[in-house]
C-alpha cells in the first residue's frame, strides 16, 4: 500500500537566511490511505505551518515531504501544482468559498480547473454535495449557515477524488451541534473514499474521532492518547 503522505525528519524555519527561527523540528509522520490522523496544538503551535509544508506551499529546511510516493522538493512548480490539484483536497477553517457562487458552482470549480468538462464537473459536484447531506440550494453561498458552508467546503475538497484531505481547524467558530455534524462527515471520508485524512485542531472532541492523534508543541510532534468517541 502506498501511503498518502510521508514526512521524514521535516524541519521548517521562518525568517531570513541570516536570521531565522526553527518552528518545526524533525517531524516524522505517515498518513496511510483510509486512515485519519489528528494533530492537536494551541494557536501558534505550528499546525497550519505543518499543513502548508504538506501542500508544498513553504519549503522545508531539511527532510522530505512525500505525497503518493513523490518527493515534493523534486517537483517543478508546474508539476507541484498539478500534483496538488490531483491528489490533495483542502478544508479551511472559514471555508474559503466564493460567496457569490452557488454551492454547486463552488464544488464544481476545482474539477473544471483540473480539466474536467463542465457537465461532468457539475454532476460530480452534485454527488459530492449529496454525500454530505446537501443539495444545490440555488442561492449564493453567503446565504448558507456556517455548518452548511463547511459541508460545501468538504464536498469541494472531495470533488477530484483526492488521495489526501487536509483540514485546518475545520470546526472553528461552530456551535457544538453543528461541529459534530461537520466532524461526522469529515471523519467518514477515509472509509468511504480510501483517502488519507490529516486534521489540525485544538479541539479534543474533534481529535477524538481520529484513528491516531498527535500533539504539536515546541515544534515537536508526539503521540497522544485521546479517548475515542
Amino acid at each position: 500500500m502506498t501511503s498518502a503522505l510521508v514526512l521524514t525528519s521535516v524541519a521548517v524555519d521562518v525568517g531570513t537566511r541570516r536570521k531565522h527561527r526553527r518552528i518545526l523540528h524533525n517531524i516524522d509522520l505517515v498518513v496511510d490511505a483510509g486512515e485519519s490522523v489528528a494533530i492537536m496544538g494551541a494557536s501558534g503551535s505550528g499546525k497550519s505551518t505543518l499543513l502548508a509544508a504538506c501542500l508544498g506551499l513553504i519549503p522545508v529546511a531539511h527532510g522530505t515531504v512525500t505525497l503518493r510516493g513523490t518527493d515534493l522538493a523534486s517537483c517543478s512548480p508546474a508539476r507541484l501544482s498539478a500534483l496538488r490539484a490531483r491528489h490533495i483536497g483542502m478544508v479551511f477553517q472559514s471555508g474559503e468559498l466564493l460567496r457569490e457562487l452557488t454551492p454547486l458552482e463552488n464544488v464544481a470549480l476545482p474539477a473544471v480547473l483540473n480539466g474536467v468538462d463542465a457537465a461532468t464537473a457539475r454532476s460530480r459536484a452534485a454527488a459530492r454535495l449529496a454525500a454530505v447531506g446537501l443539495s444545490d440550494l440555488g442561492s449564493p453561498t453567503d446565504r448558507l449557515s456556517g455548518g452548511e458552508r463547511q459541508r460545501v467546503a468538504l464536498a469541494r475538497a472531495l470533488v477530484n477524488d483526492p488521495s489526501l484531505v487536509l483540514a485546518d481547524e475545520p470546526t472553528g467558530g461552530l456551535d457544538s451541534t453543528t461541529r459534530d455534524l461537520v466532524v461526522a462527515g469529515l471523519f467518514a471520508v477515509p472509509a468511504a473514499t480510501s483517502c488519507g485524512l490529516l486534521v489540525a485542531t485544538h479541539d479534543k472532541h474533534v481529535a477524538a474521532r481520529a484513528d491516531r492523534v498527535f500533539q504539536l508543541s515546541d515544534g515537536k510532534l508526539r503521540p497522544l492518547n485521546v479517548s475515542r468517541r
